[in-house]
């Protein structure tokens, strides 16, 4: 599993496996690409919690569920936006007070809260992009002990290599300017008193 993690990304791409995002009007077809993969598999998602499968109830796979800090999640939203040229009109302080005045942002994070819920799950592993970015090592570990997997010290180090910003500079598609914008700096740093 771990082995199948590091190299997930270059093995999808050799097999011209894409299915990052399922953009297939034919319902029957948009899941073959998972369909394909063999046991134990790896399928990311980013659909929220009543959009994924009713077996998910009943099998009780494992899952890691994490999560972004909303204040950073939203300054990387109002940064995105600016980057596909919406948003030029507002500051970050009046984005931030359009989207908290129209309530438009319970939405945005109902899926955190789903998952909060059920975080005390045995087969549910709930944490979020900070804590990987504060120490990937430990919830690398955390992750294998989770999946009751070990990790030898070259397969730490080619893990942490993979994840690093440098390696996925590298990957095919990468587009280092976006990625730029959805790492936003901490919300403290943007933020003023008023939205903190």
């Amino acid at each position: 599993m771990v082995r199948n993690f590091i190299f997930f990304n270059r093995y999808i791409l050799k097999n011209g496996i894409r299915f990052e995002y399922i953009v297939n009007e034919d319902l029957k077809t948009a899941l073959r690409p998972v369909e394909i993969l063999t046991s134990p598999r790896l399928i990311k998602s980013h659909l929220p919690l009543p959009l994924l499968p009713a077996q998910l109830w009943s099998k009780l796979p494992k899952l890691i569920y994490v999560y972004r800090d909303p204040k950073d999640a939203l300054i990387s939203q109002y940064n995105f936006g600016r980057s596909m040229g919406l948003n030029m009109h507002q500051t970050l302080e009046q984005f931030l007070t359009e989207k908290i005045e129209s309530r438009e942002t319970e939405c945005d994070f109902d899926h955190v809260t789903e998952f909060y819920f059920l975080r005390s799950q045995p087969w549910l592993y709930y944490t979020s992009f900070e804590r990987m970015k504060m120490n990937l090592r430990q919830i690398i570990e955390d992750i294998c002990q989770f999946l009751d997997r070990s990790i030898s010290e070259e397969q730490m180090h080619q893990m942490l290599k993979h994840l690093s910003f440098e390696e996925m500079k590298e990957l095919p598609k990468f587009d280092y300017y976006l990625f730029k914008q959805l790492c936003a700096l901490p919300f403290n740093t943007e933020f003023s008193e008023s939205f903190v």
